[in-house]
């Protein structure tokens, strides 16, 4: 599983780990508050702001109502129309933060996602295990 949904309650730290994560890697991030209010379809979303080698996109603080779309896109990718350029499909790693109880994920998720639940319940040791999990079967199915 190569995407990530990190979810917890408010300051927990799940921009926090989201923005040291992509620091790491090319990638863009996207403000879920922004997009849900911006888009209702994001099947008519340009995601232009995405280059051919973006490893890794952020959706910050997703509302719950993007992650069926979310799970479109982890399976088929972006597609990416640039003025000028060739449209291209582009399939990053996925790393998403949401501030919703574990109780309210679709019961799919976990097949989609490795969910890291911030509120305190897990230490922090296994957050770290298990995004380095998820970074090297990225790694291993790109070579």
């Amino acid at each position: 599983m190569k995407h990530v949904l990190i979810i917890g309650p408010q300051a927990s730290g799940k921009t926090l780990l989201s923005n040291l994560l992509i620091k790491e890697k090319k990638g863009e991030i996207v403000s879920g508050r922004l997009l849900h209010m911006t888009f209702t379809n994001l099947e008519f979303r340009n995601f232009e702001f995405l280059r051919k080698d973006t490893e890794t996109v952020v959706f910050d603080e997703l509302p719950l109502t993007l992650l069926p779309e979310m799970r479109r896109f982890a399976s088929y990718g972006f597609n990416v129309n640039k003025k000028g350029e060739k449209p291209f499909t582009v399939s990053p790693q996925l790393i998403i933060t949401c501030g919703i109880p574990a109780e309210l994920l679709p019961k799919w998720i976990d097949q989609t996602f490795k969910v890291i639940d911030m509120n305190g319940r897990k230490p922090a040791l296994e957050v770290v295990i298990a995004l380095t999990e998820a970074y090297q079967e990225r790694k291993e199915t790109n070579v």
